[in-house]
C-alpha cells in the first residue's frame, strides 16, 4: 500500500487507511450479498472465522452492524494515528 501511496496515488498511508480503520472500528451495515456470502458451513470450519464473523454464534444478517476491531487495530499498527 505504501508503494501505491508514494508512487501512484501520492497520498499519505494514514490517509489511505483512515476510512478502512473507521469502518472496521465503528462498523457498517452489512449488505445482502456480503451477508449471504458469510452463510457457508465450510467457512464456519476455517480458523478464526467464527471469532471474526460469527462472534454472536451466527454470521451477521443483512442490515446488521458489522465491526472488526481486530482489523482496525492491525491497520492502526501499520501506521498509528497521530498523537492528540
Amino acid at each position: 500500500m505504501h508503494f501505491l501511496a508514494r508512487d501512484t496515488l501520492c497520498l499519505p498511508i494514514l490517509q489511505l487507511l483512515a476510512p478502512a480503520i473507521k469502518l472496521a472500528r465503528d462498523g457498517f451495515s452489512l449488505g445482502v450479498v456480503a451477508a449471504d456470502s458469510l452463510v457457508n458451513p465450510h467457512l464456519m470450519q476455517q480458523p478464526g472465522f467464527k471469532e471474526t464473523y460469527a462472534a454472536s454464534g451466527r454470521p451477521p444478517l443483512a442490515g446488521d452492524l458489522f465491526r472488526n476491531p481486530d482489523l482496525a487495530a492491525s491497520l492502526q499498527q501499520v501506521h498509528p494515528p497521530p498523537p492528540p
